[in-house]
């Protein structure tokens, strides 16, 4: 069976798990409104949204035997009364809400509780809203059912909407009772374009954070398995025998035997001359792999392979990884970033190793 490698692993499971984060988030509603259109279940709702699309309030319609009741909740509206009637057409398009067509009129009367000829079977009580912006309409209707293929039904085909007015309803003057322009709209127990799009972007947005957490920790699990992996080989016995050596200068040999000069001393363990000192006297110098396979010491950085670099600085001595391939180890572990070297620290390079010596006074 094949093996997936690490970066192709982390794409499957990032595509695969954004694939199940968007069918969740998407199918979730599609599956959550067909309920409201069947007769065993009695409650729908709407959120009213205004012309800018924002979500001003929610509406919720109850079957109790032959009466609808129908709460309706705004938190985001001009302050004053606002008639209220449901439409013919389940449609809310902004920012007028034309599309939503008259008044629901199956009996073809005239508009208005206090018209003779009337009511019209959307028309419904008036909204107060306070100085807050907020109001609350509890009203029943007894005109409207719903439940699908029954008469006056406000669901099935492509629904009704609920529509709030910038002006009160007289209650009498045909045909909208001088309530004036449309202000907010909801599809009735369905949601209209707009929830699908909200809908939509959620997903996304749901889906890319659970993916991107999920390849961090795939990510991080790979990482430390590797370092595990790298730490446990670290300690092994070279397999070829290196040398160490060091460019000779005439000013001030950087190998000291007796006088040492510098504050800082490398003392080889193996891959050379076991007891061998280097003194370091540059502000920064290079361990890597020079010419016939030696570990040479230099602060050119002239050399085939780098794997290490020790540096002054005002705080110390700090070793830094420079390879993409060995490593470096300080005690046995594999270091990722700089690391502020302490008298009896255990330098790996390649099969060399070291033990530092720093000086004081």
């Amino acid at each position: 069976m094949p093996r997936l490698n690490a970066p192709r692993l982390i794409r499957v499971l990032w595509i695969g798990v954004g694939i199940v984060c968007g069918v969740i988030f998407f199918v979730a509603p599609i599956f959550a409104a067909p309920p409201a259109q069947t007769a065993q279940v009695r409650t729908v709702h709407t959120d009213l949204r205004d012309a800018n699309k924002n979500i001003v309030g929610r509406a919720t319609f109850t079957q109790q035997g032959s009466v609808v009741q129908i709460l309706i909740v705004v938190n985001d509206l001009p302050p004053g009364v606002h008639g209220v009637h449901i439409h013919e057409k389940g449609k809310c398009d902004a920012p007028d809400f034309a599309s939503a067509g008259a008044h629901f009129n199956p009996e073809n009367k005239q508009h208005g509780a206090q018209n003779p000829n009337g009511p019209h079977a959307g028309d419904l009580r008036n909204l107060e809203v306070g100085q807050n912006r907020s109001g609350t309409l509890d009203t029943n209707n007894s005109r409207i059912a719903l439940t699908p293929g029954f008469p006056n039904s406000i669901l099935g085909g492509d629904n009704k909407a609920l529509i709030i007015h910038a002006n009160a309803d007289d209650e009498k003057t045909d045909p909208i009772g001088n309530s004036g322009g449309r202000i907010a709209c909801g599809v009735i127990g369905e949601l209209g374009p707009s929830d699908w799009m909200d809908h939509i972007s959620l997903a996304l947005v749901m889906a890319l954070i659970v993916a991107s957490v999920d390849a961090i920790f795939i990510t991080k699990i790979i990482r430390n398995r590797r370092k595990a992996r790298q730490v446990a080989r670290a300690p092994r016995a070279p397999e070829i025998p290196v040398a160490v050596s060091t460019p000779a200068r005439p000013d001030k040999p950087i190998v000291q035997r007796d006088a040492m000069v510098s504050n800082l001393q490398l003392e080889v363990l193996t891959g050379a001359r076991r007891g061998e000192v280097l003194a370091i006297d540059a502000p920064r110098a290079t361990i890597g792999r020079a010419r016939e396979n030696l570990i040479a010491m230099t602060d050119d950085e002239n050399l085939s392979r780098q794997h290490a670099v020790i540096e002054l600085r005002d705080t110390g001595y700090f070793v830094t990884n420079l390879s993409q391939t060995n490593g470096t180890f300080v005690n046995g572990v594999l270091i990722s970033a700089s690391h502020r070297l302490q008298d009896g620290d255990v330098i790996q390079v390649g099969n060399s190793r070291f033990v530092v010596r720093l000086k004081t006074g």
